[in-house]
C-alpha cells in the first residue's frame, strides 16, 4: 500500500471520530444557547418584576406620601381654624366689654342722628340767641299752636309746654285798632294781671279791681296804657274795663306798639280762652294759661306769625 493510499485509510479512519466530535461540538452549542436564552430569559422576568416591584413601592410610598400631606394641612387647618375662633372671641369679649365705653361709627350716627331729631326746633331761629325764653304763637288761620321754650345753662333749649290756642278772628297780620288781628312780629313780656289773685307770676302782677282799665281811645292821653282811676282821670270815651272780662282772669301784656301811636293797635295780651277766636288776642285753655304765667320770666319774648313764616325769625 502505497503512501497516499495509507494517507487515505487514515483520513476515513477519523472521520467518524471528527463527525461525531462535531455533532457533539454542535450539541454542545445547542444547548449552551438554550442554556444562555433560559438565563436570559429569567433575568429579563427578574427585572420585569423588579420594575414592577420598584413601580408598586414608588405608588405606595406616594400614596404614603400624599395621605402624610393631606393629615398634615388637615392639622393645620385646624390650628388655624382655632386660633381664628380664639381671636374672634378675645375681640368680642374684649368689643363686649368696651362697648358702653367704645362705641361704633353706627351707633355714634345714630345717636348723632336721634339727638338732631329731638332737637328744639327754636335753636334754629335766629332769635334764639337773643333770649333765654320764647313762646311761639305759630298760626294758622284762627288756630295756632302755643309752645313755650327754655335755654338751659349749656345754651340747649327745652319745650317746656306746647297748646292749641286761638289768634284773632281776622288771624295775624299788621294790625291796627279795631281790626280783630293779632299782630305779628317779636315782642317782649312786659308784665302781669288779672281778676284772680296771683297763680305765682314771675312776672310783677297785678289784681284788679273795678278801677283798672286799658286804653283804646285813640284820643285819649291814654292810649293803649293799663291805668286805674285811683291814679288818673278819665279822658277816653272807650276802654276795656278789666274786671267785666270774664277771660282777663289771668293775663300776659307784652309790648306791640310800645309808644302808643295813635290807631296802631292797642290792648293785646295773652290769656285764658273763651273757646272761639279773639278780637286780637292770643288765648289757651285756663290750665295752660297757668303754666305760661307761672313760667314766663323776665327777658321772655313771644313771636307771632303763620306757620310757614316761623323759621325766618
Amino acid at each position: 500500500m502505497n503512501n497516499h493510499l495509507k494517507m487515505l485509510v487514515i483520513i476515513g479512519a477519523f472521520i467518524p471520530n471528527l463527525l461525531a466530535c462535531k455533532g457533539e461540538v454542535h450539541s454542545k452549542s445547542v444547548s449552551d444557547e438554550l442554556t444562555y436564552k433560559l438565563h436570559f430569559q429569567e433575568i429579563k422576568d427578574e427585572h420585569i418584576e423588579l420594575m414592577h416591584y420598584n413601580r408598586e413601592g414608588e405608588r405606595h410610598n406616594y400614596a404614603l406620601n400624599r395621605q402624610a400631606k393631606e393629615l398634615a394641612l388637615e392639622e393645620q387647618t385646624k390650628e388655624e381654624e382655632t386660633t381664628e375662633s380664639e381671636t374672634y372671641l378675645s375681640q368680642s369679649a374684649y368689643l363686649s366689654k368696651n362697648m358702653e365705653n367704645t362705641p361704633s361709627d353706627e351707633t355714634v350716627a345714630v345717636q348723632e342722628e336721634t339727638l338732631e331729631e329731638t332737637k328744639d326746633f327754636v335753636s334754629y331761629l335766629n332769635i334764639a340767641s337773643t333770649t333765654n325764653q320764647l313762646l311761639v304763637v305759630s298760626a294758622s288761620g284762627t288756630k295756632a299752636e302755643v309752645s313755650l321754650h327754655n335755654k338751659d345753662a349749656s345754651g340747649n333749649w327745652q319745650q317746656v309746654l306746647v297748646c292749641n290756642g286761638y289768634v284773632g278772628s281776622a288771624g295775624v297780620g299788621v294790625t291796627s285798632e279795631g281790626m280783630k288781628m293779632t299782630p305779628i312780629g317779636v315782642y317782649d313780656f312786659t308784665f302781669a294781671f288779672g281778676n284772680a289773685a296771683n297763680p305765682g307770676a314771675l312776672l310783677s302782677y297785678t289784681q284788679c279791681d273795678d278801677s283798672y282799665y286799658w286804653v283804646d281811645d285813640v284820643n285819649s292821653a291814654y292810649y293803649n296804657k293799663f291805668v286805674t282811676t285811683n291814679e288818673v282821670t278819665p279822658d277816653w270815651t272807650s276802654a276795656e274795663h278789666i274786671s267785666e272780662i270774664a277771660v282777663y282772669s289771668y293775663v300776659l301784656a307784652f309790648n306791640y306798639n310800645a309808644t302808643c301811636i295813635p290807631g296802631k293797635g292797642s290792648a293785646f295780651f295773652v290769656h285764658v280762652s273763651s273757646g272761639r277766636p279773639t278780637a286780637g288776642c292770643i288765648s289757651v285753655s285756663e290750665e295752660n294759661m297757668l303754666t305760661i304765667i307761672r313760667n314766663v320770666a323776665t327777658g321772655c319774648k313771644i313771636l307771632i306769625d303763620n306757620k310757614e313764616n316761623i323759621g325766618g325769625y
